[in-house]
């Protein structure tokens, strides 16, 4: 699966240790989808979609690091504007407008 990534997002992801592969598995697997603002989403996978989903034990710990990885999707570019790990996070919380 391709993934169209804004500069922005490239550069990020690659600073911040999240492989294209990962971005691409959060899109297809997402099932937490908050608007954020400017057209944009932040998209990641629940630890209750990835116990669901029934995959082997060692495709289970793989996907346990993506409900890790928030992505935010552009609906008006189509691409990915950033990705980060958000466990946690108060950026996470900031996308939210919860902190």
């Amino acid at each position: 699966m391709s993934i169209h990534m804004s500069n922005h997002g490239r550069q990020r992801g690659q600073q911040r240790g999240i492989q294209q592969n990962a971005i691409a598995l959060v899109m297809a697997l997402h099932d937490v989808d908050h608007v954020v603002g400017d057209d944009c989403r932040a998209l990641r996978v629940s630890r209750r979609e990835v116990a669901a989903a029934g995959f082997a034990a060692s495709d289970r710990q793989i996907l346990e690091r993506l409900c890790d990885v928030t992505v935010v999707w552009s609906d008006r570019h189509n691409q990915v504007v950033t990705a980060f790990k958000s466990r946690k996070s108060a950026k996470m919380r900031r996308y939210l407008g919860r902190g």
